[in-house]
């Protein structure tokens, strides 16, 4: 049986491609084949018992038989060689890499290469973004003399950008469709803040923090920048196109610092995400009802005590499992920064206590709650 190969088998159309027959049978002096339906070709087997053609593929591709003939007019079965044929445009750039690594950054430009697979290309048809919230319209641009064009590209967000080309004869063929994607490198801004480092459980309601903004490119003139649940602000950067701004949290929670940087082109910046922890500052609670038997009809108390700086009032609740929720009430912080009520549960059950403490400025500390059992 003969056996033929290609490379590459995946060719590109019309570039010639090699096909190499070989034998194992002795004596073989010529090769038959047969691309499809198409007519039998036959070539000669050197000394050696191998053969060469050069194929030029069709737009379809197709199955390839060969059959080898020895020199007493002997011929062999056939082997079977499928031929795919790609007509994608070649597209390449140094600037924007297509292995999911980060480019350029944001904002900088680079230029895409287009090269033909297939024969007579005159223009290229291409569009960025299809189906993406930035989609550009489709382009047209004509190929230069040897099939090949360079198109300019800048980048104006970080994400995941797509380009889709396909060429086009001047009889209107048009190829097989090429998609690359390319990821620019983020420009986004750094945050620090000694105040609140990052992830870090720090400060408290109504403590202070600076937070620093560093730019992640040039000419930044300015930040837009936005914490917790605030409208967004802005924020002149420096000559160095540095940026300092002081906020106080007013709750004992977590918080999203987002930072963006405006150039003076007026590029927006991706986003940085800084997550800021806020030392709940919990109230501490005792009481009998929580720790030993209490009962039902029989008056306990409890004793708040304040861990926010500045505390004036515990906001306190007690819901029941039978009755539901109770009614929400407040009670003075003590110089002493306690406070003590009494309380008396109706009947036998489950019962909880939400309770959190709160300044004259309205900063509040994060809830402490308990649920407890009243005996009968």
């Amino acid at each position: 049986m003969s056996s033929a190969s290609c490379w590459p088998q995946r060719s590109s159309q019309p570039l010639t491609a090699p096909l190499t027959f070989r034998t194992r049978m002795d004596d073989v002096v010529s090769y038959t084949c047969q691309l499809n339906d198409g007519p039998e070709q036959t070539v000669s087997a050197g000394a050696d018992g191998v053969a060469q053609l050069s194929y030029v593929p069709a737009s379809q591709g197709g199955i390839l038989t060969v059959r080898s003939t020895t020199s007493t007019g002997l011929r062999s079965y056939p082997n079977y060689l499928y031929l795919t044929v790609t007509s994608q445009p070649v597209v390449t750039s140094a600037e924007f890499r297509f292995d999911s690594e980060p480019s350029v950054p944001v904002g900088k430009s680079g230029t895409f290469t287009f090269a033909p697979h297939m024969h007579g290309v005159v223009e290229y048809v291409y569009q960025f973004n299809r189906g993406l919230e930035d989609e550009q319209s489709q382009q047209i641009v004509a190929a230069g003399a040897d099939g090949k064009v360079s198109i300019p590209f800048t980048t104006a967000r970080f994400g995941g950008h797509s380009l889709h080309v396909v060429s086009r004869t001047a009889n209107g063929t048009v190829s097989q469709e090429t998609e690359v994607w390319f990821y620019p490198h983020s420009i986004a801004p750094s945050v620090s803040s000694l105040d609140y480092p990052e992830y870090w459980e720090a400060g408290g309601p109504g403590v202070a923090g600076t937070f620093s903004f560093t730019p992640g490119t040039e000419d930044v003139v300015e930040y837009l920048y936005q914490f917790g649940d605030e409208p967004e602000h802005k924020v002149t950067a420096g000559a160095d196109g540095k940026a300092t701004i002081v906020r106080t949290p007013s709750e004992g929670k977590w918080y999203q610092l987002i930072v963006r940087t405006r150039s003076a082109s007026g590029l927006i910046s991706d986003p940085r995400f800084y997550a800021v922890n806020v030392a709940p500052q919990s109230p501490s609670v005792e009481s009998p009802a929580i720790w030993t038997d209490a009962h039902a009809g029989v008056p306990v108390t409890f004793t708040f005590t304040a861990n926010l700086p500045g505390s004036t009032e515990f906001v306190y609740q007690f819901d029941s499992d039978a009755t539901g929720p109770g009614t929400q009430q407040t009670v003075a912080v003590g110089p002493d920064g306690t406070a003590q009520i009494t309380w008396t549960a109706p009947a036998e059950g489950f019962y909880s206590l939400t309770l959190h403490s709160r300044t004259a400025a309205g900063h509040t500390s994060c809830i402490w709650g308990s649920w407890f059992y009243i005996n009968n």
